[in-house]
């Protein structure tokens, strides 16, 4: 398992403390389109399994903290839209910088919550 930096911080901030992240490359050739129906395309996405508390992140590309971001809140808001997610991961990494994410993380809402 590699890990990534301010993986551990993010966990921690969006109640997954106790989790751990698993990276597995994708060929990106076994990624398709469902419109077009081409293959060779760009994927992350993530899978939580909560009784052995490991989030799996699957990638047909290199990612960033932006995409480990997005994958956490995903998870630990699954009913949050999508086009929601990006700006508030972009925002998070922003006062991350400052020293505030965690106030803004509480502010949000954005803790644990399984459906």
């Amino acid at each position: 398992m590699r890990s990534m930096p301010y993986q551990r911080y993010w966990l921690s901030l969006l109640g997954l403390g106790r989790y751990r992240i698993n990276y597995n490359r994708v060929d990106p050739w076994a990624v398709i389109d469902t419109e077009t129906r081409k293959r060779n395309h760009s994927f992350v996405g993530a899978r939580v399994y909560h009784e052995e508390q490991v989030v799996a992140i699957e990638h047909s590309r290199k990612i960033g903290e932006a995409d480990l971001l997005n994958e956490l809140i995903e998870i630990a808001n699954p009913m949050l839209p999508h086009e929601k997610i990006d700006p508030i991961a972009a925002t998070l990494i922003a006062t991350r910088e400052r020293g505030n994410a965690k106030e803004l993380v509480v502010a949000l809402g954005l803790g644990l919550r399984i459906p």
